[in-house]
């Protein structure tokens, strides 16, 4: 078994015993990859660059404090996620609370199941929404939607970073001011990017086409170390809210079962 080291521009040679023969090819920072050599003199080869990634999503416990500044001011969030049970896919729970303490409520729930599918340039996750939302005696409205993400974690022309959102949803919206009720269902679309390399902000839009509705969502977060941020929009016939809020997130560990 002999051997040969390139040089700085890639050139090798190396002398074989017989042919045909197998050559491995090994370089810092790429995939490992094997070529079987007959009877050529001249030889190019392309390796493609390996990569780590790593997600630092699994096994928290995430705790919110948010305020609505139109309808709801005080509120809170509750995250949890679990270990990951295949790969790098986790199981992921979050449940909200938003009220003025008299007429006004807002609650939502998320079960999402994230990096189903897990690769050196993109992801994809599985989302189930969940939303239940009165308004004073102006209308009442329940939201249950399924949406799958796709991130797309590499340059992007100039964007470094992309989500794509395509999901369903069905509502069942009453508006007490002409006693309508509109049940339907509609395709959901969205987006979202990261601005700037030093603000990291994450910025992800979503709009939904409901029957005679039409239902718009945009947030704002920003990790600081172990401080999580976010503002959100949302609009839908005449409820408008604007929401802000901070949290962290702690790890755990579970305890190594005895075998």
């Amino acid at each position: 078994m002999n051997g040969t080291v390139a040089d700085l521009e890639g050139k090798f040679s190396i002398t074989v015993n017989e042919l045909p023969t197998i050559l491995e090819f090994f370089w810092i920072g790429a995939i490992p990859k094997e070529v079987t050599v007959d009877n050529q003199e001249n030889l190019i080869v392309e390796l493609k660059y390996d990569c780590i990634r790593h997600t630092f999503d699994h096994q928290l416990i995430g705790f919110y404090i948010n305020s609505g500044v139109i309808n709801n001011p005080y509120g809170g969030e509750f995250h949890l996620t679990f270990p990951a049970f295949w790969r790098m896919t986790t199981l992921k729970g979050k449940v909200g609370f938003q009220s003025d303490f008299e007429l006004n409520k807002n609650i939502t729930g998320q079960i999402a199941f994230d990096h189903i599918i897990f690769t050196c340039d993109y992801d994809l996750d599985l989302k189930a929404d969940y939303q239940r939302t009165i308004l004073e005696d102006k209308l009442d409205f329940e939201i249950k939607s399924i949406e799958t993400h796709f991130n797309l974690d590499k340059n992007f022309s100039k964007i470094k970073y992309a989500r794509f959102i395509l999901g369903v949803g069905k509502i069942e919206f009453k508006s007490n001011q002409d006693l309508e009720i509109i049940s339907n269902e509609a395709p959901i679309f969205g987006f979202g990017t990261r601005l700037g390399e030093w603000w990291r902000l994450l910025v992800v839009g979503k709009v939904a086409f409901y029957k005679n509705l039409f239902k718009y969502d945009l947030e704002l977060s920003r990790e600081f170390r172990r401080i999580n941020t976010f503002a959100r929009f949302q609009k839908i016939e005449d409820y408008i809210e604007v929401s802000f809020g901070i949290g962290t997130n702690i790890g755990y560990r579970l305890k190594k079962r005895e075998m």
